[in-house]
């Protein structure tokens, strides 16, 4: 995030057409200090028309029932709003792979929603990727890989963020646990897809989820 907006809240936009997912996700975010709601839309019609009067950060989209075809919104929302920080939340997650390469910053499942949307928020707004476990299940999956049934969804954060390249203690921060605790997690992850060093820990994860290293 740009330091000269540190203490300014992230400025979202949640659209989705279902009128009570929306209420729901804005009910997770209102009380987050760090987070700004500055509209709502139920269309992609209604969210391009609300981007011509607001400004915003991030755009939480749910694409199912929303107009055009998935690719298609996205690449019009990067090509027209490129520092827009675009997060897809779905029910169906069989085109994160596609998505994240037209340029969505954030992909999560509909079911991970309420654990880890202001997670996922900061983690685009510091210029990261954003996958939900169940999108990280998925693209390991598919992507033909091994299939690590072993990792848990909070080594799964640690895997990620390692891969993003922050420290033990930046790590630590982020997930609000202690110093020691991410070590375990490391020591655990190397144990369970068989590497030595961050490095390759990182390598591997790419590898697993399929995105380029």
């Amino acid at each position: 995030m740009d330091e000269s907006r540190s203490s300014t809240p992230i400025r979202v936009i949640i659209a989705d057409d279902h009128p009570l997912f929306r209420k729901g996700v804005r009910a997770e975010l209102d009380p987050e200090k760090t987070v700004d709601v500055v509209g709502m839309a139920k269309s992609f019609d209604d969210l391009m028309s609300l981007l011509e009067t607001v400004t915003a950060d991030v755009v939480l989209l749910d694409l199912g029932g929303m107009g055009p075809p998935a690719r298609v919104a996205v690449s019009s929302l990067v090509r027209t709003y490129p520092q827009l920080a675009i997060i897809i939340l779905s029910s169906s997650i069989g085109g994160a792979r596609e998505l994240l390469q037209q340029g969505a910053r954030g992909y999560m499942a509909k079911e991970d929603v309420e654990d880890e949307v202001i997670m996922a928020i900061h983690t685009v707004m510091r210029g990261e990727e954003f996958l939900s476990p169940g999108v990280i299940d998925y693209l390991e999956r598919s992507s033909g890989g091994r299939k690590h049934n072993g990792i848990t969804p909070r080594e799964w954060e640690v895997f990620r963020l390692n891969a993003e390249g922050h420290s033990t203690e930046a790590i630590a921060d982020l997930l609000k646990i202690s110093y020691n605790a991410v070590g375990n997690y490391i020591s655990s992850l190397y144990r369970k897809v068989e590497c030595r060093t961050r490095t390759q820990l990182a390598e591997c994860y790419r590898r697993i989820v399929g995105l380029p290293s």
